[in-house]
């Protein structure tokens, strides 16, 4: 399994990186990435409208393109809720990862 971004950040969310270590994933050496065209994957699921948007075409023709309509978390960076809009973002998630076996 890969992550990727259409619009990948230069760095990861400290926000998300706290919140996946509480939730046991190690992120040691991992960081932001483009979306790899090749070799195209069997499962693409975008994430956010813009990564629905803005998915290359090659990624089109996956096996299998699912898309989940989860808001960016970031979007509420400098608020009040950032923690917790994070924390319902991860939950979200996790509710639909078993879907996909």
């Amino acid at each position: 399994m890969e992550s990727a971004g259409v619009q990948p950040w230069d760095h990861l969310h400290p926000m998300a990186v706290r919140i996946l270590t509480e939730r046991g994933f190690d992120l040691t050496g991992h960081h932001p990435k483009p979306v790899p065209l090749q070799p195209i994957p069997d499962l693409v699921v975008t994430i956010g409208s813009v990564a629905r948007d803005r998915i290359p075409s090659p990624l089109v023709k996956a096996t299998r393109w699912i898309h989940w309509d989860i808001a960016d978390p970031a979007d509420a960076d400098g608020t009040p809720q950032s923690e917790a809009v994070f924390r319902r973002c991860a939950e979200e998630i996790e509710r639909r990862l078993p879907a996909l076996l």
